[in-house]
């Protein structure tokens, strides 16, 4: 076993494919801005938060590989063997050096490099711009015909959208707006309940009004960072 490899899905590049990790840098996250020029005046005009939040472009992550020279392979079957197993492969990316932490994204095989001396295999990571926690977030509310009042205080800088767990008919109110909650699945999600960084505040009560019997619900989502 090591722990400076690649965890690509359910496949490792040490312990699976027998590939050694060269050194290497994750990329900055790249924000996408929107600039207006003023035609008559200075500067610019900055709408890259006109939604309130600042969006990324994807990430693009290159490993190279060194092919373990006790490798029983030739270079050209340890090609065929990663190609197989990576390439066009759409998959969690978790780093070992980062462990508690994975990257969304598509790999790519996308070169080979062979000289006298060492055979090398470079896979790129075309990712998401956050990598998200492997541990996920679950809020657990009782909820009755009293309606109450909830915050949650988001981590990290990804806002996100909770998956809703519900037992029953509920009525949830966020920034103003009241949701019914009626999914006969118990599992909803409401594009407009997104969490913000820092404090989020909502209410939760149950929409039937002839029962007194408490309904569980449960807010399930994962935190994420640049």
């Amino acid at each position: 076993m090591i722990n400076n490899g690649v965890q690509f899905g359910e496949i490792h590049s040490y312990n699976d494919l027998d590939l050694l990790l060269a050194p290497f840098v994750v990329p900055p996250a790249v924000p996408k801005t929107n600039m207006l020029d003023i035609p008559a005046g200075d500067g610019s005009l900055d709408f890259t938060e006109a939604l309130g939040v600042i969006r990324y472009y994807d990430r693009e992550l290159v490993f190279t590989f060194t092919v373990n020279p006790q490798s029983e392979m030739t270079f050209d079957e340890k090609i065929t063997q990663v190609s197989n197993a990576l390439n066009g492969k759409a998959c969690n990316i978790t780093l070992d050096r980062d462990a508690d932490y994975f990257w969304e994204g598509r790999c790519i095989v996308n070169e080979h490099l062979q000289d006298k001396t060492i055979n090398q295999i470079v896979i790129k990571a075309i990712v998401r711009p956050y990598k998200l926690k492997q541990e996920m977030v679950s809020k657990r509310y009782s909820v009755n015909t009293i309606e109450r009042t909830y915050s949650i205080t988001l981590g990290g800088k990804k806002p996100v959208i909770p998956v809703i767990r519900h037992g029953g008919y509920i009525k949830l109110t966020f920034e103003g707006k009241t949701y019914l909650i009626d999914s006969k699945s118990g599992v909803t999600t409401l594009p407009d309940f997104q969490l913000k960084v820092g404090e989020n505040e909502f209410s939760l009560v149950s929409a039937y009004t002839d029962s007194t019997a408490s309904i569980e619900v449960y807010l399930e989502f994962r935190e994420g960072e640049l």
